[in-house]
């Protein structure tokens, strides 16, 4: 909220001042009914007396400050809440980023979206209730206690028992009920995370025939989360009735107190008026803050499960001095390094590599024996346990995650894309790219020809994820990214899987040309893909076991042989 604070101040005054003229109302139509009662000649519209016209007046201007402090305060707090919760969606969305790609794997993108979306809308209710109910409620009771003491001091101890025992009311029931809102909203996420989880496979659970299944593993999560949500709406209830009869005993104690005084002449008949008012105006203030505090209540415990995600320490961390990219060549070395995956599964044992300027090597090997997890901790995706990778003798740790990613090309194994535009998919690798730049980079990538084939061309959307295209249409629509960043360093990860082979052969050639000048790592199953590089590795459990060219290995009929001629008999 930093920035609003003249904002917050006027919000605040207008809400006191607000406070003070609503309490101030029933003591003018008190001083009009006794002035009725005490005038004993008759009123007609020709002889109205000066002193009640000046209290007639005196109401209208009451009516009118009244009027224009709650323009204030409709506008002014509906311009700070909307600026401070755009901040809010963007430090969110800040605060996420600096998590790893392994906390996003670990957590469920629709209890996360969920969880902001509440943090988010949570500010509202807290801003409103302290603005409004906490600050305006106690100016309105301490004036409507100052007026009642004015007028008659037994009076004003009716309310401030009243005041108490509210309050203790609301101390002791408060715990159990942010207890039980924080029930709700675990469950809450729970149930929205598995729809999500649902909704994202929803081809595999119509290739299977399996809807009947998601249904009744949906329905046990919805049922529990039903039951969280019964538990705390029906202590809300419970909650209300206990303040209506809070309400009911004070309100009859208090008019038979005045009753009594007024049948003894003690009070005057505008102070019956007055503590009716009075006490209506309390009873609605205690039934608006009941209200208020469960609103309170469960806007701390919806902000509370994304704070939690707010405070835990990000696994990969910018250095606090980071030094100054030194990445030109392109130089990989891999020293010593060392990687176990936090289920205990060792990956890497001191595993030394060094790839020269402008080498193209192809990173081959059965399935868990390394070759993703070398790309992941050469991207910084992962940080290494022991050892270093160095690139053109710089130490990646050394420098921000995002200046080492700038200068690497990536292509994965299966490319998701945004909701946007194909233009704008493409175009994401360099944001200032000029539509001849695109058309070029998606020509190199064999895109073009597809894309000017759909309805709208490069300003057709792609779908959620990009599931309006085929697989391979996405990887090409990926491989044209990279056809547009000028970087040292090119890693493709897998990323011809899923082209058939004629389409293989055809971005083989695009291929050859973004590799010019560039590092190049290329992970691959289909051996197809390696074949011309200038280097080929051969990884087996964490370790180098065979390496050379294609005719170098296949002449030494060992481990790549053998892989090679189980995919020809394929």
């Amino acid at each position: 909220m930093r920035g609003y604070v003249p904002h917050i101040i006027v919000v605040l005054i207008s809400g006191i001042g607000t406070a003070i003229v609503s309490s101030y109302t029933p003591v003018l139509f008190k001083k009009i009914i006794d002035f009725f009662v005490n005038v004993p000649e008759t009123i007609t519209y020709g002889n109205i007396p000066h002193e009640l016209k000046y209290l007639i007046l005196m109401l209208g201007a009451v009516y009118i400050i009244g009027f224009i402090l709650h323009r204030f305060l409709a506008y002014i707090p509906a311009y700070v809440e909307s600026k401070v919760m755009e901040r809010l969606r963007n430090f969110t969305l800040a605060q996420l980023f600096k998590h790893s790609m392994r906390f996003f794997s670990d957590t469920f993108s629709g209890g996360l979206v969920t969880k902001s979306s509440r943090y988010i809308e949570s500010f509202e209710s807290v801003f409103d209730t302290v603005a409004f109910s906490f600050t305006i409620t106690l100016f309105t009771l301490i004036s409507i206690f100052y007026f009642v003491t004015r007028e008659n001091k037994w009076l004003s101890v009716v309310f401030l028992a009243w005041f108490a025992v509210y309050a203790l009311f609301i101390y002791l029931f408060l715990d159990k009920k942010i207890r039980l809102d924080g029930e709700k909203a675990e469950k809450s996420s729970e149930a929205s995370s598995a729809l999500s989880d649902i909704i994202s496979n929803i081809f595999t659970v119509k290739f299977f025939s399996q809807h009947k299944k998601e249904l009744n593993t949906y329905g046990s999560i919805s049922s529990e989360e039903g039951k969280a949500r019964r538990k705390a709406w029906y202590f809300n209830s419970t909650t209300d009735a206990a303040y209506s009869l809070l309400s009911v005993f004070f309100e009859l104690l208090g008019l038979y107190l005045v009753m009594i005084m007024w049948s003894k002449g003690l009070v005057s008949p505008g102070v019956v008026v007055l503590f009716v008012l009075y006490a209506n105006r309390v009873s609605e203030i205690y039934w608006n803050i009941s209200w208020h505090v469960r609103s309170f209540s469960k806007a701390l415990t919806d902000a509370k499960e994304m704070v939690a995600i707010f405070e835990q320490d990000p696994e990969i961390l910018d250095p606090v001095m980071p030094e100054r990219v030194k990445i030109k060549s392109g130089v990989i070395k891999f020293n010593d390094v060392a990687f176990t995956y936090v289920n205990g599964q060792t990956v890497f044992k001191k595993f030394s590599l060094e790839i020269p300027s402008g080498q193209k090597v192809g990173i081959v090997g059965y399935s868990g024996s390394g070759k993703t997890t070398l790309t992941e901790l050469l991207l910084r995706f992962m940080d290494v346990n022991n050892g270093s990778i160095t690139i053109d003798g710089q130490d990646i740790r050394s420098i921000r995650q995002d200046d080492l990613r700038r200068h690497i090309s990536y292509v994965p194994q299966d490319p998701v894309l945004f909701h946007r535009t194909i233009k704008e998919n493409i175009m994401y690798a360099r944001p200032s790219a000029t539509m001849k730049e695109i058309i070029t980079a998606a020509k190199q990538a064999h895109a073009h020809e597809f894309i000017m084939d759909l309805p709208n061309g490069y300003n057709t959307f792609v779908g959620e994820r990009g599931i309006k295209l085929s697989g391979g249409q996405r990887q090409r629509i990926a491989i044209a990214r990279v056809m547009l960043q000028e970087t040292p360093i090119l890693i493709l990860d897998e990323a011809t899987s899923s082209l058939d082979s004629i389409s293989e052969s055809a971005i083989q050639e695009a291929f050859i040309e973004a590799m010019k000048n560039r590092t190049t790592l290329v992970i691959a199953h289909r051996l197809s893909t390696v074949a011309h590089l200038d280097r080929i590795i051969v990884l087996d459990n964490g370790k180098i076991v065979e390496e050379g060219t294609h005719n170098n290995l296949i002449a030494k009929n060992g481990y790549y042989a053998e892989l090679w001629e189980h995919q020809v008999i394929v």
